[in-house]
């Protein structure tokens, strides 16, 4: 998917979908956004979108995305820039694998910038985030969330944050390895409650 422009869903939507997503069909992998203009500016909070879900998917490649205006419930901020995640344990199929960078996210106030997600306690490994430029989001800048155990997350530009700039959280595993270096974080955690980098 490359040079597309999403203007979607109105200020009251309420459908969980996103404006690109990848979905949960585990038999595909290899996916590649590039270049695209994606927005889910709806304010309702039970929508559970994201500009971009990457969903339970290995071996893609988001870069070079203009994801903007992504909105939510300031009380259930879920709506994120770009979402990764493994939900269904029946079928157990982690996001790994997953190459994101040069995206450049602005007004993702419905959640945080970029976030990777469990629910099934699935281990998610070698995921690369890098390059990326994010400025203000509703709740986190990068979350990696339950059971991201292992990646690279460098050299990103990360401002205006109300919870920390980076959240860790790898479900305990009894392994975690991730090369997290050279990243900028500006005006994070400014609610008080998180600090910059933070593990939960």
């Amino acid at each position: 998917i490359s040079n597309v422009r999403i203007a979607s869903a109105a200020a009251n939507a309420d459908t969980a979908a996103s404006p690109i997503s990848l979905g949960y069909n585990y038999a595909v992998s290899g996916w590649r956004v590039v270049g695209c203009d994606t927005t889910w500016p709806s304010s309702v909070g039970s929508a559970l979108s994201a500009g971009i879900e990457g969903g339970a998917q290995s071996g893609t490649y988001v870069g070079f995305n203009y994801v903007h205006e992504v909105y939510g419930s300031l009380a259930t901020p879920q709506n994120h820039g770009i979402y990764y995640s493994t939900e269904n344990s029946a079928a157990v199929f982690p996001a790994n694998d997953n190459i994101i960078e040069y995206n450049y996210m602005v007004n993702c106030t419905g959640g945080s910038f970029v976030q990777f997600y469990s629910s099934a306690g699935v281990d998610m490994e070698r995921n690369t985030i890098r390059h990326n430029v994010g400025v203000t989001s509703g709740k986190y800048g990068l979350n990696l969330n339950i059971s991201f155990i292992s990646g690279d997350v460098y050299n990103n530009v990360i401002i205006g944050t109300p919870l920390a700039g980076l959240q860790f959280n790898n479900g305990g595993a009894s392994t975690f390895a991730i090369n997290v270096s050279f990243n900028t974080f500006y005006n994070c955690a400014y609610s008080g409650n998180y600090s910059v980098i933070s593990h939960d």
